[in-house]
C-alpha cells in the first residue's frame, strides 16, 4: 500500500513538473509572441509601401515613355516645318527676283514709251503738242498743280506761235 502512495505522490509530481508553466518562461513567450507580430506587420508595412513604389515606378516609366513619343513627333514636326520655312524663303527669293525682273522690265517699257513721246513732242509740228504735254505730264507722274502749269505754259507758247504764224 505504501509503495502504491508513493507512486501516487511520485506520478503526481511528475504530473506536476510538467503542468507546471514558469511566469517567467510565460513572459518570455508573450514577448516573443509580441515582437514576432511587430516584425510581421514591419514586414507587411514595407511590402506595401514596396508595391506602392513599384506602381509607382511603372506609371513613371509609362508616363516617361509617353513625353519621349510627344518629344520625338515635336521633333518630327519641327523638322517638317523648318523644311517647309526654307522652301517657302526659297520661293519667296525667286519671286522677288521675278518681281525685279518684271519691274525692270516695266521701267524699260516706260522709258521707251517716254521717249518716244519726248522725240514727237520736240521733234513734231506743234500740232498735238498740248496732247503730248498731258502724256508726258502722266507718264512722268506730276502732280495735278505741276501739270496744269505745264499745260498753261504750252497753251501759252502755241498761242504765241500762231500769232507769229509758225503754227
Amino acid at each position: 500500500n505504501t509503495l502504491l502512495v508513493e507512486e501516487n505522490l511520485e506520478l503526481k509530481d511528475q504530473l506536476n513538473s510538467q503542468n507546471y508553466v514558469n511566469p517567467s518562461a510565460l513572459t518570455e513567450d508573450k514577448l516573443k509572441d509580441r515582437e514576432y507580430f511587430a516584425l510581421k506587420e514591419k514586414y507587411t508595412n514595407v511590402l506595401d509601401a514596396n508595391n506602392s513604389l513599384e506602381n509607382r515606378m511603372v506609371e513613371l516609366e509609362n508616363m516617361n515613355k509617353s513625353v519621349t513619343g510627344s518629344m520625338m513627333q515635336m521633333q518630327e514636326n519641327n523638322e517638317k516645318l523648318r523644311l517647309s520655312n526654307e522652301k517657302l524663303e526659297r520661293r519667296l527669293d525667286e519671286a522677288l527676283v521675278s518681281l525685279r525682273h518684271l519691274h525692270s522690265l516695266q521701267e524699260n517699257t516706260e522709258l521707251e514709251y517716254l521717249r518716244n513721246i519726248l522725240y514727237e513732242y520736240l521733234t513734231g509740228t506743234g500740232a498735238h503738242s498740248v496732247t503730248l504735254a498731258k502724256v508726258l505730264a502722266a507718264v512722268v507722274k506730276f502732280d495735278d498743280s505741276q501739270t496744269h502749269m505745264v499745260l498753261q505754259k504750252e497753251k501759252e507758247r502755241q498761242g504765241f506761235l500762231r500769232q507769229l504764224g509758225l503754227l
